[in-house]
């Protein structure tokens, strides 16, 4: 069925895609309609399915903790796909998992503290498939060139937060409270401060310090395969390894149909998200790529996205990995 999305819905889903916490009121003001309108326009697009899970961005450079995307040929008879998926999910250092189309049916991101702990996360995740997992194949995350996906409004580009020296020693406190809003980035105030037993205003005190070094954004997932759009991520890996220059970065971010796109280490060198209207667009955007790549590329790899999913990772949360005192 075709979704046709009015002036209203697709102020509404940039709204929120900028920043989810943002209070309905807040919103209705903005687009000048009743907080009803905007709670009913709010719950006809997530039946549609065209707005998906609240998210939280996270600089895990800050907390110590490195981010990984792994491909993955996964088959295994007593698993169904939605097994595998479920399985995937359920690991605790996974920090979401896409069912794909391509030489690899699996891309998924773990968090870890350095090369050596990810390793051994790694090894511990395919050995729990037994023979299941066929190749794979990883990269460390360098950078973000572009940290939204365009398909609806002018989105706000993420950019990293550098290290704040202000900032000081994270407190257990704090660390709960990221764990609560990564699992619930639309929780209240007022439950926040239950759970924390502390008061709204000083809830509201540590997210803004938060919100100022470790939390980069709140967004929501928009499940573009219900715009009709094509979800394509083309990883490509250089002959010669060199930081993205300001010239390929540029090419990335002002491409409007580039989602979010990472410089990576290891089994590819860029990795970019891709959202045409069509497999027309789809080729030429691919080709694009390649001749301003065509100097320099050794391989790449190009996966059709099925299925997103965002995963809190406890083992990272649960454990001592994030340091706080």
């Amino acid at each position: 069925m075709q979704i046709n999305l009015d002036k209203y819905d697709e102020k509404i889903i940039h709204y929120l895609s900028d920043n989810a916490r943002t209070p309905i009121n807040v919103i209705a003001r903005k687009i000048r309609k009743s907080p009803n309108f905007v709670k009913y326009r709010i719950k006809n697009l997530q039946e549609t399915k065209i707005l998906g899970q609240f998210m939280m961005y996270i600089n895990w450079d800050i907390l110590g903790i490195n981010e990984y995307i792994v491909y993955l040929e996964i088959r295994v008879k007593e698993f169904s796909q939605k097994d595998v998926f479920d399985k995937l999910m359920e690991y605790p250092f996974t920090n979401w998992v896409g069912s794909c189309f391509g030489r690899y049916n699996y891309r998924i991101k773990l968090l870890a503290k350095g090369d050596k702990h990810f390793l051994k996360v790694l090894d511990s995740l395919v050995e729990s498939f037994g023979h299941g997992v066929k190749k794979y194949f990883y990269m460390r995350i360098i950078d973000p060139v572009l940290m939204k996906n365009r398909v609806v409004g002018v989105p706000k580009l993420f950019k990293k937060v550098e290290k704040k020296k202000e900032f000081g020693v994270l407190k257990k406190i704090d660390k709960k409270l990221l764990y609560l809003l990564y699992k619930n980035p639309t929780i209240s105030l007022l439950n926040l401060s239950r759970a924390l037993n502390i008061s709204p205003q000083a809830v509201n005190k540590k997210l803004k310090k938060l919100e100022g070094s470790i939390i980069e954004g709140y967004t929501v997932k928009i499940n573009i395969s219900e715009l009709r759009h094509i979800h394509c991520i083309y990883a490509v890996k250089l002959k010669h390894y060199t930081l993205l220059n300001h010239k390929m970065r540029s090419f990335i971010e002002n491409n409007k149909v580039f989602g979010r796109s990472f410089e990576t280490f290891g089994g590819a060198s860029v990795e970019i998200t891709i959202m045409p209207k069509s497999v027309d667009f789809l080729e030429r955007a691919i080709d694009e790529i390649n001749t301003e790549f065509s100097h320099n590329l050794e391989s790449f790899e190009t996966l059709l996205m099925l299925k997103k999913e965002v995963s809190v990772p406890t083992g990272i949360f649960e454990s001592d990995y994030i340091i706080a005192e």
